[in-house]
């Protein structure tokens, strides 16, 4: 075959397998378009979730920020309670300490005045027996001084009268007539209607009660009392403690909360104060209208239960009371809880 009869012969085979192709081309082309929007479609749902989930993604941010601002401002309100509590603490602690020093202080104080007052006691006792004897002795010799003065006297006055030794009458020679009997040793020949001596017993009794004054009391003072029930008090009022529990003495009033000291010494003082709580209250130790001793109750946070401690010296006849001070309100409470076991208290001792 020539090549001008090739050509054409390719030429029409190339157009035949071209329109044999043609139609499975056309397919393939749909079936990819088809593909194409059903991806298109799901990129597109895809994005719509992607978006959705960022706004959920940013509300849960806000959300979680505004929990912890709240949170943050909770914590350091907590962390300043914290900080109030702690120091109260270390104020109560410090105030223990204080009163567990103060209390051994006195305890030893009252352990070496006890043992002074039993020395005391016991060199008193000596000088009371001595001066009982001194005084039995000098009356004693006294009385011997007289009667041997009296005998005398009574020799040279009746040198006219003779004794018959043995029944003992007297013989008139010239002069009075006298009786004469054996002289006792305890006789006091004198002008006086009794001529005895008094008895050791008697010199003790006519003696002691001049003694005894110069001896100091050895009785103990002391005093405590309670507030059984809660009251209202204000600035300027005496709180008036209604139950008594002691009262060695018998100086405090519980009809007008006045303590008059009944002897002179040195004395301690203490008193509890219990605010109600979210309040306060001053109180002050006064005595004779003089302010010597104050405490305050502060229960505005927590409660406050706070005992103060006067050392003082008081004169017989003083007037003591407690009286308020400052408060939170024009009428506050003056707490006492049985079932907290804190009642405002006050107590009070001699120490010498």
């Amino acid at each position: 075959m020539s090549v001008r009869t090739i050509f054409p012969f390719l030429f029409v085979c190339l157009l035949s397998e071209l329109e044999a192709v043609a139609p499975q081309t056309r397919d393939q082309s749909q079936h990819l378009v088809e593909a194409v929007a059903a991806i298109d479609q799901k990129l597109t749902k895809m994005e719509r979730q992607l978006i959705d989930k960022d706004v959920r993604i940013r509300n849960l941010e806000t959300t979680l920020e505004n929990h912890i601002a709240v949170h943050a401002d909770y914590v350091k309100d907590t962390e300043k309670e914290m900080q109030m509590k702690n120091l109260e603490l270390n104020r109560l602690q410090q105030l223990v300490t204080s009163l567990t020093e103060t209390a051994n202080s006195f305890k030893q104080t009252l352990s070496e005045t006890s043992s002074e007052s039993r020395e005391l006691a016991s060199r008193m006792s000596v000088l009371e027996q001595a001066i009982f004897a001194d005084g039995v002795n000098a009356k004693e010799r006294d009385g011997q001084s007289m009667a041997s003065s009296d005998i005398r006297n009574e020799e040279t006055s009746d040198k006219s009268v003779r004794i018959n030794a043995s029944n003992a009458e007297p013989v008139q020679m010239a002069g009075p007539v006298h009786k004469a009997g054996p002289v006792r040793k305890d006789a006091t020949f004198s002008n006086s209607e009794s001529t005895e001596v008094p008895s050791e017993a008697s010199v003790v009794q006519i003696r002691r009660p001049s003694l005894m004054r110069a001896v100091p009391s050895s009785s103990i003072v002391a005093f405590h009392y309670e507030l059984s029930n809660s009251v209202t008090v204000r600035t300027g009022s005496v709180v008036v403690y209604d139950h008594e529990t002691l009262d060695e003495g018998h100086g405090y009033s519980p009809h007008n909360g006045i303590y008059t000291v009944p002897v002179a010494g040195i004395y301690v003082m203490v008193w509890d104060t219990f605010a109600n709580f979210r309040s306060y209250i001053q109180t002050f130790l006064v005595v004779n209208g003089t302010k010597r001793g104050t405490s305050f109750s502060d229960a505005q946070a927590t409660h406050d239960l706070v005992s103060s401690l006067v050392v003082l010296r008081l004169q017989q006849g003083d007037r003591v009371v407690i009286q308020v001070g400052r408060t939170s309100d024009t009428n506050a409470t003056m707490s006492s809880y049985g079932s907290f076991t804190a009642k405002p208290t006050f107590s009070g001792w001699k120490l010498f």
